[in-house]
């Protein structure tokens, strides 16, 4: 596949680092998802090309807050894309946290 193809702006850092595609991969995704619906489809990342999204990502720059979105929304926005994959959260917690 042809990097350029590929949807950079969903992808989490190890994806592209390391080309790992793992459940906490999507996990990472699912935090750019939600940010889109909090959104109302704005594209992230839009301003940034594949490499200068990576050094950003690698120097710790997230997706800003967006107006219409709660401190709690944005925070688990944010633990989508820990660095750590480890770190973030799995599917069924957020689903605990968020279903209940």
């Amino acid at each position: 596949m042809n990097k350029n193809c590929l949807p950079y702006q969903w992808m989490a850092l190890e994806s592209f680092t390391r080309k790992e595609f793992t459940v906490e991969s999507d996990v990472w995704s699912f935090g750019v998802v939600l940010y889109e619906i909090i959104t109302r489809g704005d594209t992230p990342y839009v301003d940034m090309k594949e490499t200068e999204l990576i050094n950003a990502l690698k120097g710790g720059r997230r997706m800003k807050k967006p107006d219409s979105c709660g401190k709690l929304l944005y925070e688990t926005i944010l633990s989508c894309s820990k660095t750590d994959p480890r770190s973030r959260p799995t599917f069924s917690t957020l689903s605990k946290n968020y279903m209940t």
